[in-house]
């Protein structure tokens, strides 16, 4: 498996976070590029020559999902206008999605769009979300049906994030050996104090468990990092905690 971390994602000082982080022995770096320009990523482009790059789509606005056949046009032209400059550029093997947000009066899926991006784009993925309380505009899916059923319909390869599922209570690492062959990018985190997003290490996430269980699976995908609010130290720890157990 490859570790790797977001290069901050909050702010785009991206170039200030890479000459911090390079010291050590990360083997991608996954960006967030939610508002960006074209001067950022060619410092970035220009600057970051020796490290694997992988994508996270922008997620506040469209819903790919939706019940809107409008509405689900609109998200997929606003994510390829974002997204295939970029891929053009970085070259990712990842791609990791939130498909969006599910009214609960709204019954049936139409895939039709997520499944065109997926035709444009292979390297895509789809991430659990968290329900209840999400404070994000993208809450679909959160719970193994709704997994279940994205799977069936488009065989979308996974972004498993690890602190949605310890945030809803749910088993993860019950649920981490069901999608492992699905899995080609996992978000780790720990959950503290009903926060997730925090350090590895500092919450309820049993490291040498999950660990573990992705070697005992030969897992090969990628291991991001990712810390809400940006904290460059937590990163470092959680790195330095990580390799503990490859």
């Amino acid at each position: 498996m490859k570790i790797g971390t977001f290069l901050t994602i909050e702010n785009y000082d991206w170039i200030k976070s890479f000459d911090i982080l390079k010291k050590y022995d990360f083997e991608f770096f996954e960006l967030m590029p939610e508002f960006i320009t074209p001067s950022i990523i060619s410092s970035l482009k220009n600057t970051v020559t020796n490290k694997e790059i992988i994508l996270h789509a922008p997620f506040i606005e469209p819903n790919l999902v939706a019940a809107s056949d409008i509405i689900r046009k609109a998200a997929k032209e606003y994510y390829l206008n974002n997204m295939l400059p970029l891929i053009n550029i970085f070259r990712p093997k990842v791609v990791t999605t939130h498909l969006g947000s599910k009214h609960k009066l709204y019954k049936e899926i139409n895939f039709q769009e997520l499944l065109a991006l997926y035709k444009i784009i292979p390297e895509m993925t789809f991430e659990n979300m968290i329900g209840k309380g999400n404070f994000w505009h993208a809450s679909y899916p959160n719970t193994e049906k709704q997994i279940d059923e994205i799977i069936k319909k488009t065989n979308l390869p996974m972004t498993f994030d690890v602190g949605h599922w310890l945030k809803q209570n749910i088993d993860v690492y019950q649920l981490l050996k069901k999608y492992l062959p699905q899995i080609k990018n996992i978000h780790i985190h720990d959950l503290a104090n009903g926060k997730d997003h925090q350090t590895i290490g500092t919450g309820i996430l049993d490291l040498k468990k999950f660990m573990n269980i992705l070697k005992e699976n030969k897992y090969n995908g990628y291991l991001s990092i990712e810390l809400i609010p940006d904290n460059l130290s937590g990163v470092i720890s959680s790195y330095k905690l990580l390799k503990k157990y490859i």
